[in-house]
């Protein structure tokens, strides 16, 4: 929940959670206003723990992480995909999963973050 809120999730609406809870909910986001069930809050609310640790980790796959390793050693689409014996295209659909994951826009930034996270060294 915290990787989502850290995201700017504007709500949090648990399915048990009454209709009109709901619907109020929907509205409160539409209007630009954040809503949370009350139990998220209190969750939220708490100290993170050791257990909130493996968020830290990268949210990448194994495959995702060896195109971003390539990446970083300056490595065209083409060779990426050569190198993992994958056409250009699925490189590019690699690449557009990591910049998501990593809330980046271009190779330079993703590359960046990665080394700012500690994932992968310079």
């Amino acid at each position: 929940m915290r990787r989502l809120v850290a995201a700017g999730v504007a709500g949090y609406v648990l399915k048990d959670e009454i209709e009109e809870a709901v619907v109020r909910a929907i509205h409160t986001v539409m209007q630009g206003d954040t809503w949370f069930s009350r139990s998220v809050v209190d969750k939220l609310a708490r100290p993170a723990t050791s257990e909130a640790a493996p968020a830290e980790k990268p949210p990448l796959t194994e495959r995702e992480l060896r195109v971003l390793q390539l990446l970083m050693a300056g490595k065209t689409d083409q060779q990426i995909g050569q190198e993992l014996n994958v056409v250009d295209r699925t490189v590019r659909r690699y690449l557009r999963n990591i910049y998501d994951k990593l809330g980046v826009d271009t190779r330079v930034e993703a590359a960046a973050q990665a080394v700012r996270l500690g994932w992968i060294r310079e």
